[in-house]
């Protein structure tokens, strides 16, 4: 994704938007997530360990010696299907993770400020015990952004990278919808590496 910062627009802007956002979500598919904020401050990577060009920290897929349980996720049931019932958390698998967060997803975004924009495209995640790598490619233009990260819980927190350039951080939580099964929503801050100037959005996978 192409996140060039371009000169802020506000903190008031930022906050409207997200709540709109927020009570747009809470009409459609019934729940709202508790949203935490990345910093305001380009303090640099969180993950030392892990990033572009490192090894990862765990081995892929659940713990060593440990089942993953059947899940979920993506889709609706179909017309006059039950809902399906939401999966135990099970962080012991996961290396304290509650979920299996690996595969394709469908994201949607918006850019708040300084300008409003919408994104949309594909997420392809992989999951080493508690630790994520996610790849995003824009629709449209194509363009790739890189995360890593680690899941504790319910939370989710990014690095995000442009290549190997250090860009911002997206942090979030992951909850399961009765209606549509796991789903996960974000907030982000960028800082344009040459300028940096700074860009602010939402982000929801499903």
């Amino acid at each position: 994704m192409n996140r060039c910062a371009r000169p802020g627009s506000g903190r008031i802007r930022y906050l409207s938007a997200l709540a709109a956002a927020l009570l747009l979500l809470a009409g459609s598919t019934g729940w709202v997530l508790a949203q935490e904020s990345p910093p305001d401050a380009n303090t640099g990577p969180q993950f030392g360990e892990w990033g572009p060009d490192r090894a990862a920290p765990a081995p892929q897929g659940p713990v060593p010696g440990t089942d993953a349980p059947p899940q979920g996720r993506l889709g609706a049931p179909a017309p006059g299907a039950p809902a399906p019932s939401a999966p135990a958390p099970a962080p012991n698998v996961w290396g304290g993770c509650n979920y299996d967060l690996s595969g394709g997803w469908q994201y949607d975004g918006h850019e708040n400020s300084p300008w409003p924009f919408d994104y949309h495209g594909q997420a392809q995640v992989t999951q080493y015990g508690q630790w994520l790598q996610n790849t995003e490619s824009q629709a449209g233009s194509g363009a790739a952004t890189n995360y890593y990260g680690r899941c504790n819980g319910n939370t989710i927190r990014f690095d995000v990278y442009q290549g190997s350039q250090f860009i911002g951080y997206q942090y979030g939580q992951v909850a399961w919808s009765p209606r549509f099964g796991l789903r996960a929503q974000f907030n982000w801050v960028t800082w344009d590496p040459s300028s940096g100037q700074q860009s602010a959005g939402t982000e929801s996978w499903r």
